[in-house]
């Protein structure tokens, strides 16, 4: 009897915790709680891809270069500041080079095996000259 007497006491302590936690919520609240329980919840791959199991595998994979081609980057950035501006702000820039590069080839010298080509360094042209052996 006296054991009996001890479940019930148990039983009516365990429940009047218990009641008083959940009985005051809104089924919104209770909405709002689990919603964001779910948010503080990171997900794991159960399988990890083979390059990033581990910090040592991330350390010794080989490192790949991949090339940039500098004229198409080029092309590409004043496309974009054309279109963003409205006119090509680098037009005069490429002109220059353009007549550089032509009078780079017109003013190419051969002299016996002295071979010259004009270069332009600080607003200056210089002649460099290369003899053949």
């Amino acid at each position: 009897m006296l054991n009996r007497a001890k479940k019930i006491l148990c039983l009516i302590f365990v429940f009047s915790f218990s009641l008083p936690l959940y009985a005051g919520q809104t089924p919104a609240v209770q909405e709002t709680e689990q919603k964001a329980k779910e948010a503080k919840k990171i997900i794991f791959p159960r399988k990890l891809p083979p390059q990033v199991r581990s910090f040592w595998d991330f350390i010794n994979r080989k490192a790949y270069a991949f090339t940039i081609n500098t004229e198409k980057e080029e092309e590409k950035l004043r496309g974009e500041w054309q279109s963003v501006l409205g006119l090509d702000i680098f037009y005069p820039y490429y002109m220059a080079k353009e007549i550089e590069d032509w009078v780079k080839d017109k003013g190419s010298l051969a002299i016996f095996q002295l071979r010259g080509r004009p270069e332009f360094s600080k607003n200056q042209v210089r002649y460099i000259f290369k003899l053949r052996f």
